[in-house]
C-alpha cells in the first residue's frame, strides 16, 4: 500500500510547483520579447527543503540535446475564462506519442502564448530521461560551486535572490498570486489585480509591496516596486 504523504509536505510541493510555474511564465514572456534565456536551473528553499529543477529554458535545452522529437499537433480552446492548450509530440526514440496540457487565464496578456508554451514544456518533460535532468542540473550548478571569489569581494548571501522572485514567493505563501499579474520593466516591477480584491487581500498586497520599497499608485490601479534590490 502506498504511504500517504503528510499534508504539509504536499502543500510544500504545491507551492514549489507554483513558484517554478510563475518563473517559467516570466521566461516565456522574456523569450517573446527576444531576450536571451540563460537561467536553466531553479534552486531555492521552500518549507525548509531545497528545491532544484530545470526551468523552462532548461527543459528546452535538455530536449535540444536529446533531439529526436516531433511536434504532431496542438490545439487551444477557451474553457471557463481560461485558455486550455494541448500539445501532442512524438518521441522518435521510443516511438510513442505524449500529450502536454496547460492553462492560462484568458484575460492575461499573451495568455494564448503562455498556455501553448507551458503545454509544450509539460510534454517535453515527460520524455526527457532522468540522466539528462541530472547532467544538465549538475553542469549548470557546478560553475557556481567552483567559483573562487577574490579576497576583496564579499559573496552575496544565499537569500539574495532576485527581487521579483522574492515578491512572487511571498504572494504565493499569502495565497494571493493567482489574483494578480506581475510584470517587470527595466526599472520597476508592477503588480496588477485581475479582479477587484477584497479589503483584506488588498491590504495584504500593499503590505508585501511596501516591504520591498513599493507603493500603491491609485490613478493607475497598480503597485509599483523598484526593480533593483
Amino acid at each position: 500500500m502506498t504511504e500517504e504523504k503528510p499534508k504539509t509536505e504536499l502543500a510544500t510541493q504545491d507551492n514549489a510547483f507554483q513558484i517554478m510555474d510563475v518563473r517559467d511564465e516570466g521566461q516565456i514572456l522574456s523569450e517573446l520579447k527576444g531576450e536571451f534565456l540563460d537561467n536553466y536551473v531553479y534552486s531555492f528553499k521552500q518549507g525548509g527543503r531545497d528545491i532544484t529543477n530545470l526551468s523552462y529554458a532548461g527543459v528546452k535545452e535538455a530536449i535540444r540535446r536529446r533531439g529526436h522529437v516531433q511536434i504532431l499537433d496542438h490545439k487551444v480552446e477557451e474553457v471557463n475564462g481560461k485558455y486550455r492548450a494541448t500539445v501532442l509530440i512524438h518521441d522518435l526514440v521510443n516511438d510513442i506519442d505524449v500529450l502536454g496540457v496547460s492553462e492560462a487565464d484568458a484575460d492575461r496578456p499573451f495568455a494564448f502564448v503562455l498556455a501553448v508554451n507551458k503545454a509544450e514544456r509539460n510534454a517535453f518533460m515527460k520524455i526527457i530521461p532522468a540522466k539528462f535532468y541530472a547532467e544538465l542540473i549538475k553542469e549548470k550548478l557546478q560553475p557556481t560551486a567552483r567559483a573562487v571569489q577574490p579576497i576583496n569581494v564579499t559573496p552575496k548571501p544565499v537569500s539574495n535572490q532576485p527581487k521579483q522572485e522574492q515578491i512572487e514567493q511571498e504572494l504565493i505563501e499569502a495565497k494571493l498570486l493567482d489574483l494578480l499579474v506581475i510584470e517587470k520593466e527595466e526599472d520597476a516591477i508592477t503588480i496588477h489585480y485581475k479582479t477587484l480584491l477584497e479589503k483584506e487581500a488588498f491590504k495584504a498586497v500593499c503590505k508585501i509591496a511596501e516591504k520591498f520599497g513599493g507603493k500603491w499608485v491609485s490613478e493607475n490601479g497598480v503597485w509599483v516596486i523598484p526593480a533593483s534590490n
